[in-house]
């Protein structure tokens, strides 16, 4: 009998939960994104990617897909530290924030700052546009 109220009131609590806010569904979007990048999971990474994606190299979703794969083959260890910076909400569906990312290797440590777009596609959040910012 104690489970089962112990459960009746779990699953109230979980029901009067908070939802999660955008910021926080987008903090957990890019942690994922960044164990299927250490994995070098590129179909598991292209999950979080908008099929109407584009970046500042041309890209679509199709030839960043090619990209990940060779990046992915020819680096066979991929360490990240994931830096972001204030996420903002322009608009309803719309979120930006700026992203510093290093892939830690001693002899050749890679450094890239970037503007990354989510739009909401169906409730669930998704990387739109990529802008490769200088620094």
């Amino acid at each position: 009998m104690r489970f089962i109220a112990l459960l009746i009131i779990a699953a109230l609590m979980t029901a009067c939960a908070r939802p999660s806010s955008d910021e926080d569904q987008l903090r957990k979007l890019i942690d994922t994104a960044k164990t299927s990048a250490q994995a070098r999971d590129a179909s598991a990474l292209l999950a979080f990617v908008g099929a109407d994606y584009q970046d500042s190299n041309g890209f679509d979703k199709t030839r960043l897909q090619n990209f990940l794969r060779g990046y992915f083959f020819t680096h066979p260890k991929a360490d990240f530290l994931v830096t972001l910076g204030e996420f903002e909400f322009p608009q309803e569906g719309l979120a930006r924030v700026e992203v510093s990312l290093v892939r830690l290797e001693l002899s050749n440590p890679e450094r890239v700052h970037l503007s990354v777009e989510f739009r909401s596609q169906d409730s669930r959040w998704r990387v739109s546009r990529a802008e490769e910012l200088g620094r």
